[in-house]
């Protein structure tokens, strides 16, 4: 006749990850066009995009680090809340930077994610974005905006996580300018800055704790001058497990719950 197996609450991890949306730097829109980046920045609203994916989703976010990396620092930069202040300034960036204000969103098909993106077409349209939301299979959208020959979008919601617990992993890979011209790479936002270009290579060369403070200085510098996304949530991972359940050991930067080989009954 069955039975009744008793749950507690997740077990809840942060994960070393980003969900973020790329600006295309090499479009007309974001080209050369910082102002308009952080008025994106200013008008997206984290809260909404994380409610949309349920409880303890995640940590908003507007740094391009997760917490917990080598060279996270809390800046402050975006607020994690849209209120009337918060679309008022971005009005304000956005204001003589529109360039005709249309704009090609790509998001995927999948779960909460086309929800998600009507937030964010939402968000846009109240700073002057008219923005047409295209939704793909999740591998042909990141296979598609990391090939130069067929990234045809302005913005694109993506997701990374770390590979290794390294700032490397997201500053360099996703964001160092030599990868554009690469037949297919990871930096979907085509920011290609010389100046960060230099001192991503530059960061990637110290060790110990200047590594650290390397790190956190590009990513506040170039989140304050000239975004290459707007960072939103830092994901949570989600477990739910019996009561029974013992012995849970999370990887962390994995993303992939908990060690099946270790658990244990109490």
């Amino acid at each position: 006749k069955g039975r009744i197996i008793a749950f507690d609450l997740p077990v809840v991890r942060p994960q070393l990850d980003v969900r973020y949306v790329a600006m295309n730097h090499s479009r007309p829109l974001f080209k050369d066009n910082p102002q308009l980046a952080k008025a994106v920045n200013w008008a997206v609203d984290r809260q909404a995009f994380s409610a949309q994916g349920g409880y303890l989703y995640g940590k908003r976010t507007g740094q391009i680090l997760p917490p917990g990396m080598l060279g996270y620092k809390p800046a402050g930069i975006y607020p994690l809340k849209v209120t009337a202040n918060t679309i008022k300034q971005a009005r304000k960036l956005a204001e003589g930077n529109l360039r005709g204000g249309k704009a090609v969103l790509w998001s995927s098909n999948a779960g909460t994610a086309p929800l998600q993106a009507q937030l964010i077409q939402y968000n846009l349209k109240q700073i002057g974005i008219d923005a047409e939301i295209k939704l793909l299979p999740r591998a042909q959208q990141f296979t598609n905006a990391g090939n130069p020959q067929t990234a045809s979008f302005d913005m694109t919601v993506e997701r990374w996580g770390a590979d290794y617990a390294d700032p490397y992993d997201f500053m360099n890979i996703l964001l160092d300018g030599k990868q554009v011209t690469q037949p297919q790479h990871n930096n979907y936002a085509y920011f290609n800055v010389a100046k960060y270009n230099k001192e991503m290579t530059a960061a990637s060369l110290l060790t110990g704790p200047k590594r650290g403070v390397a790190y956190a200085a590009l990513d506040g510098n170039m989140m304050r001058t000239n975004p290459p996304w707007a960072p939103l949530v830092n994901s949570n991972d989600r477990i739910f497990l019996s009561s029974r359940v013992g012995c849970v050991t999370i990887n962390e930067i994995s993303g992939t719950g908990p060690l099946l080989n270790v658990l244990c009954l109490k």
